[in-house]
């Protein structure tokens, strides 16, 4: 016996619940009705800027327009540089993430990965 044929789901595109979207929707979202957005087209202009050519997915939105991606700043020196192309490195005050202080009474030299209380070893 064959099983019965399943349905497909129906989509909501404006909600953003379409899997081969959630990439894109993730990148650019409509300015104006905050939806996922395509590039539907990119065009380069120098080596470190691209004009990007974006459609909204929202039928009842319908905005195109067009943006533009550069490159700001490097974080980590490239393998095989380009010496026709000048990045800047970031700047030294550049602090990528933050971790917050540890809890009062942490012991910072050891290493605790699955215990919240410390255990008496020697017991």
């Amino acid at each position: 016996m064959n099983a019965p044929a399943q349905q497909p789901r129906k989509r909501n595109i404006v909600a953003g619940d379409d899997p081969n979207l959630r990439q894109r929707h993730s990148m650019i979202a409509c300015p104006h009705c905050n939806a996922p957005s395509v590039i539907r087209t990119s065009e380069m202009v120098t080596p470190t800027s691209k004009d990007l050519f974006c459609l909204c997915q929202n039928p009842d939105c319908g905005f195109t327009w067009k943006g533009q991606i550069s490159i700001v700043y490097g974080l980590s020196p490239s393998a095989i540089p380009n010496e026709h192309v000048d990045i800047p490195m970031a700047p030294a005050s550049l602090t990528r993430k933050t971790y917050f202080p540890p809890p009062g009474g942490y012991d910072t030299a050891t290493i605790d990965m699955f215990d919240t209380e410390p255990t008496d070893q020697a017991a």
